[in-house]
């Protein structure tokens, strides 16, 4: 099933601006990389706020470093880039966050999450449009009123490994439009009940599920021509059990 959608835009003005806000253990910008420290004041209370359509820009959460917007006025995120080719990496980090734990606007974003925990209010990891990596390895990942991880509309790389994704109130992993590639190994993926550990959205997308992948809450490939691939030992006994919670 197809559905067109038809919207009218009135713009009056488009204004493109780059602001950075950045305290306390996140360093102001130095050309385009801002680092997170784990120096004092320790957690920083208000993460970093880009917005706008910069050139590419590079955010390091280095190890021991925290944010914590919860509680703050502004809806804050963790951390927000804007329109660029950015990289994002949290090493060893804590995000927790009172909208989206890491936000990333139009772009090609690299999101790298290593032995970190995100808690978030809104999204824990959300990519804009266009072609996005999301990597996370040996990490926590949860939101409690949104989707835990999703990617825009193009062709996205999403691998989780050695994790926990939960969404208490969503789908666990969601990516939008277009050929996008997820792959599971050794991670439990938990969508909230009545929706899905993973949904593919529509185009061809390709799921592949690898040694301790757990799905709590199944999948849904949507529309076009999707591949799933078990690329898992699976005891014969259970292989009708699986298949059955793909929709």
């Amino acid at each position: 099933m197809r559905h067109l959608l038809l919207f009218v835009l009135t713009v009056s003005a488009l204004v493109l601006t780059t602001n950075y806000n950045s305290y306390a253990g996140c360093n102001p910008p130095v050309g385009d990389v801002i680092n997170c420290t784990p120096d004092p004041p320790n957690p920083d209370l208000m993460g970093v706020q880009q917005s706008g359509n910069p050139s590419n820009l590079t955010v390091n959460a280095q190890p021991n470093s925290e944010i914590n917007t919860q509680g703050q006025p502004g809806n804050l995120d963790a951390i927000r880039t804007g329109g660029g080719n950015d990289e994002i990496n949290v090493n060893s980090a804590s995000l927790r966050a009172e909208s989206a734990g890491i936000e990333s606007e139009a772009g090609e974003d690299n999101i790298n999450v290593i032995l970190s925990i995100i808690n978030s209010i809104g999204r824990a990891i959300e990519s804009g449009n266009d072609n996005d990596t999301v990597n996370v390895n040996g990490s926590d990942i949860e939101s409690t009123d949104e989707i835990a991880i999703q990617t825009g509309n193009d062709d996205d790389n999403v691998v989780v490994d050695n994790s926990e994704v939960t969404s208490t109130t969503n789908d666990g992993i969601e990516t939008a439009n277009h050929e996008d590639m997820v792959t599971i190994t050794n991670s439990i993926i938990t969508g909230a009940p009545g929706f899905f550990a993973v949904d593919l959205g529509n185009g061809d997308d390709m799921l592949t599920l690898g040694n301790g992948s757990d799905l709590r809450g199944g999948i849904d490939c949507r529309n076009d021509f999707d591949t799933l691939i078990f690329a898992m030992q699976v005891p014969t006994g259970q292989l009708a059990a699986i298949t059955a919670e793909i929709e």
